[in-house]
């Protein structure tokens, strides 16, 4: 039987689970017929990773600026599901204005400090309403991810020298909070602004700037008692004093949410990201399914 002989329904099933998985199968659906583009674009716009200058500009154009030829096509910006954006750019801005429909977003401190601080712009194929100024529904979820800054002359700045004059909105949408081994702990002693945090996970390598007990004075200001922590101690630089004394602050520590202790190893950080939107199991979940399974097999010991 040849791919002809199969029932259309049959066809499309197979495309999307490829588009599903590769997304260099979507850019070559891309260029086989306009049936098989509109297929492919929405998988192909779910997640974003922009790397160079011209990337974000070229994709700003994209999603703000360029009409859709055909009805049948949704905006692109109505895809974007995931970003991960490298150049330092107020641009960033624009963007996330444009995608309404972001759920995770890894950005440097360079821009989150954009995002924090400057106004929407608006652009002529947006809706009047900036999504910065509308978009504070209680079911808009954000999974932020601070990812290595690139100018260590710009330390500890975003959150600790907002205006507090005018609460940020985009903080308001932060539901879920990671920083990676470059970020300092002090970045936290504003997560007051962080109204809507529940999950918070940070990398532990030893630096100076990781100072464990910044860390508990963030958890007893932040707004939701109940913060699911998760530790991410990087194993493979760590000294064993200084796992042990990770561990005896953790077990110290009084919260009234869940602290796990997730071990790792350096590795990359757009590769785990990646990794992470495309299987649905983010690093909180991974904690608690290493608890679940030492409480198992310390319960089949015991018996």
């Amino acid at each position: 039987m040849s791919s002809q002989d199969l029932p259309p329904e049959v066809i499309e099933h197979v495309l999307h689970r490829g588009c599903a998985v590769d997304r260099h199968f979507c850019l070559t659906l891309c260029l086989v017929a306009s049936w098989t583009r509109r297929l492919a674009l929405p998988y192909l716009y779910s997640m974003v990773m922009l790397e160079t200058q011209s990337s974000i500009l070229n994709f700003d154009r994209v999603i703000t600026k360029t009409k859709n030829s055909s009805s049948a096509v949704l905006p692109a910006r109505i895809h974007v599901r995931s970003l991960w954006v490298e150049p330092i750019s107020n641009i960033v801005v624009d963007i996330f204005n444009a995608c309404e429909n972001l759920e995770y977003i890894s950005v440097h401190e360079e821009n989150l400090l954009w995002l924090i601080r400057a106004p929407p712009r608006q652009h002529a194929s947006l809706p009047s309403t900036s999504f910065l100024e509308t978009a504070t529904a209680p079911n808009r979820n954000l999974h932020l991810w601070i990812a290595k800054k690139r100018s260590h002359k710009w330390t500890l700045y975003p959150m600790k020298t907002i205006i507090t004059t005018r609460p940020s909105p985009f903080l308001s949408y932060v539901t879920h909070l990671r920083l990676d081994c470059s970020a300092g702990y002090d970045i936290l002693q504003n997560i007051k602004y962080l109204v809507r945090l529940t999950h918070l996970a940070v990398a532990y390598d030893g630096s100076p700037s990781q100072d464990l007990e910044a860390l508990s004075q963030a958890l007893r200001a932040a707004p939701v008692r109940d913060i699911c922590l998760v530790l991410i101690l990087i194993v493979d630089v760590l000294s064993t004093a200084k796992r042990a004394e990770v561990l005896s602050w953790s077990a110290s520590l009084h919260t009234e949410g869940k602290v796990h202790i997730l071990p790792s190893r350096t590795g990359n950080l757009r590769a785990e990201w990646e990794d992470e939107i495309k299987k649905g199991t983010n690093v909180w979940r991974k904690a608690e399914l290493k608890d679940q399974q030492e409480i198992t097999l310390f319960g089949e010991r015991g018996r």
